[in-house]
């Protein structure tokens, strides 16, 4: 399976955009985004709150009340972004910034005056490179674990799992520790039964951002960031996927299997889980945010937001390119549609890769897929 990385191709590198911040999250630009319905019953609040959640997702502190000031709507299809109202930190809005500025560069912005919606949340959510650059996430393992009071000696030794293809040793902060503190990290590898050495291969690991939302790194066996795991060894995918699978939960293991008598016991594991959970929680109720945690299934609507971009509809696409339904589908005629298999009131869709060279203007591009690594 393939890992989380859109492609922007850019002047720059926005791998290594982090590494100049902004001196003030007031120099961040503003963009024009324009709707382009993707299914009939979308509506703007669906938008509303499929945004809310995609830039919640990238670290955005979203004070109470500051969505209305962050996208503030021009007409029924046109939005205007700020933002600097989101409550992003330096680091995240220089990111941020150069994905807008390369954004409004784009043959698409001077025909239209505005960017895809669709496109620039797939380009901020959905590329491991801009992922890891908006929420911080440091290139080396080392990094990312330093200060934490991992419990090294008390791994949990998951053997079957609906992740990992291989075996796992899980880690994770002692359940008393700070909820800013806490990181979880998956080893995929290897255990030998009798012996118990582990062979490693890789890591997928996860930590809490302050605005109450899980943030998800890949690192090769040498600690180095990785855009996604290794599908011999993981089905995780790219951060957009585990997003996907997590939601908003720390979750416990699904599988029942007799535990390893070296290593923390299952049962035992999914107790630290479920506790970690409940610290998450009531952390999250102690937000001032414009978020509502309580609200579970409104991360859904971030996911309507770039499935419907990925895989657009004829509708969709005359609405993109300026023509008739007709006139697409007589374009499109050797390309096959296909329905959603989650959602199933999306249908007769195409694939973005397919269909992208057709456009009759030229945009920042994304990735193959939303949640495997191209």
């Amino acid at each position: 399976m393939r890992s989380c990385g859109l492609v922007i191709l850019l002047a720059i590198s926005l791998t290594s955009c982090v590494h100049e911040p902004f001196n003030s999250v007031a120099d961040q630009p503003d963009i024009e985004l324009i709707w382009h319905k993707s299914y009939s019953s979308e509506t703007r609040n669906d938008i509303d709150t499929g945004m809310l959640w995609a830039l919640s997702f990238l670290g955005a502190e979203w004070p109470a009340g500051s969505y209305n000031k962050t996208v503030v709507w021009l007409n029924d299809n046109r939005a205007e972004l700020h933002l600097d109202q989101a409550g992003f930190n330096p680091s995240a809005a220089a990111a941020l910034s150069e994905i807008i500025l390369a954004a409004k560069s784009s043959e698409e912005y001077n025909v239209h005056g505005a960017f895809d919606l669709g496109r620039f949340v797939a380009l901020c959510l959905l590329s491991s490179p801009n992922y890891y650059a908006i929420t911080g996430v440091p290139k080396k393992l080392d990094d990312f674990l330093a200060g934490s009071t991992i419990l090294n000696d008390s791994a949990a030794a998951i053997r079957k799992s609906t992740v990992s293809k291989v075996d796992r040793l899980v880690h994770m902060t002692d359940t008393n520790e700070e909820v800013n503190r806490a990181k979880f990290v998956a080893k995929e590898g290897t255990l030998d039964s009798v012996s118990s050495y582990f062979e490693l291969e890789e890591f997928e690991v996860m930590d809490i951002m302050s605005n109450g939302q899980l943030r998800f790194a890949v690192y090769n066996k040498l600690g180095d960031l990785l855009n996604g795991s290794d599908s011999i060894y993981s089905n995780g995918g790219k951060p957009s996927k585990c997003l996907w699978c997590h939601e908003t939960n720390i979750n416990r293991n699904f599988i029942p299997h007799a535990s390893h008598p070296a290593f923390v016991s299952v049962d035992e594991f999914n107790v630290r889980v479920g506790k970690w959970q409940e610290n998450l929680l009531l952390f999250r109720s102690t937000l001032q945010t414009d978020v509502e945690f309580d609200q579970r299934q409104n991360h859904t609507f971030t996911e309507l937001l770039y499935i419907g971009f990925m895989e657009p509809s004829a509708d969709r696409l005359a609405s993109e390119w300026g023509m008739e339904k007709i006139e697409v589908e007589t374009l499109l005629s050797s390309i096959p549609k296909h329905d959603h298999d989650e959602f199933n009131f999306m249908t007769d869709l195409y694939h973005r890769r397919d269909v992208e060279d057709f456009a009759p203007f030229k945009s920042l591009r994304v990735s193959d897929d939303a949640r495997e690594p191209d």
